[in-house]
């Protein structure tokens, strides 16, 4: 493919997503918050997906052939954790800080009237919600997808979850008496 057809290409791309603005209307605007939380859910899927591959790069490592401190785990947790913690902090910060403009009445693509302010209070409010839609659908999802991964024979991923018969590394499910 030459430069010319690859520019072409991307800026129809553009053009497509940059003309994608819908207004809200009073009659549009329930369909539009429930298109709002549709996208956190969706972000906190994809985010999912990406966490367990970032997951499954640590290696294994042992330290001792007999004793085995698990190092990666604990990566593995940090990763998990990090992610859970600034995914619902970069979305709040992106639909409302950088895609919000209220010089020109519009949030992530949904453009309202003057005269219809309150719809305007009620996407920023939606995308505001969706913070907590984010975070929820990322563990959930996270939980799933290592549950497949197992059956696949994928165990990475489920090792943040529950090791040396431990959820978490806190809660444990042995009930020996020390």
């Amino acid at each position: 493919m030459n430069k010319q057809k690859f520019y072409t290409t991307i800026i129809l791309m553009l053009m497509f997503f940059s003309g994608y603005a819908e207004t809200a209307t009073t009659s549009s605007y329930k369909s539009i918050v429930t298109v709002i939380y549709l996208q956190a859910v969706t972000v906190g899927a994809i985010v999912s997906i990406i966490t367990i591959g970032l997951v499954s790069i640590n290696a294994y490592d042992l330290i001792d052939k007999r004793i085995r401190k698990q190092r990666d785990v604990l990566k593995r947790r940090i990763t998990f954790f990090t992610v859970l913690l600034s995914t619902p902090l970069i979305w709040i910060y992106y639909t409302t800080q950088i895609m919000y403009n209220s010089v020109s009445n519009s949030i992530m693509g949904f453009n309202w009237s003057m005269s219809d302010a309150w719809i305007g209070k009620k996407l920023v409010t939606a995308y505001v919600n969706g913070t907590l839609y984010v975070g929820l659908s990322y563990l959930v999802f996270f939980i799933l997808f290592a549950w497949v991964f197992t059956k696949f024979g994928k165990y990475k991923g489920y090792t943040v979850l529950k090791s040396n018969h431990k959820i978490l590394g806190i809660i444990s499910f042995n009930k020996k008496i020390k």
